[in-house]
């Protein structure tokens, strides 16, 4: 299930905005980029390029599984605007993996904010 429209990063000028001003958190299998924003609860953007995989069925997939392992409340309750670029090494991953990797990069950033 995708998140709602609400919880997503849409706009260029967002997306802009979270890779200029924002701080970087990293994994093996992607980096997120991070900003504060006005609001009272996080954007999340995926961007998974054709440099993944040149089969759109994989990069939606990829897509989907990150979109479930942060619609969390926790995640969701930030007031951040967040950008997740994932990278090629995730390809072949466990979703169950990926979601691991997700839960302890967004810890990162939690503990960063306190």
């Amino acid at each position: 299930m995708a998140l709602p429209k609400k919880y997503r990063l849409t706009a260029r000028k967002d997306f802009a905005g979270v890779f200029k001003q924002g701080k970087t958190v990293e994994h093996d299998f992607f980096f997120i980029k991070f900003r504060p924003n006005d609001l009272a609860r996080a954007r999340v953007g995926i961007v998974v390029s054709a440099k993944v995989s040149k089969k759109a069925v994989v990069r939606n997939k990829i897509r989907r599984i990150v979109s479930q392992a942060l619609a969390k409340p926790e995640i969701l309750g930030l007031s951040k605007d967040l950008a997740v670029i994932v990278s090629p090494s995730i390809v072949g991953k466990r979703p169950k993996e990926i979601k691991s990797a997700l839960e302890q990069t967004t810890k990162k950033i939690t503990s960063q904010l306190k």
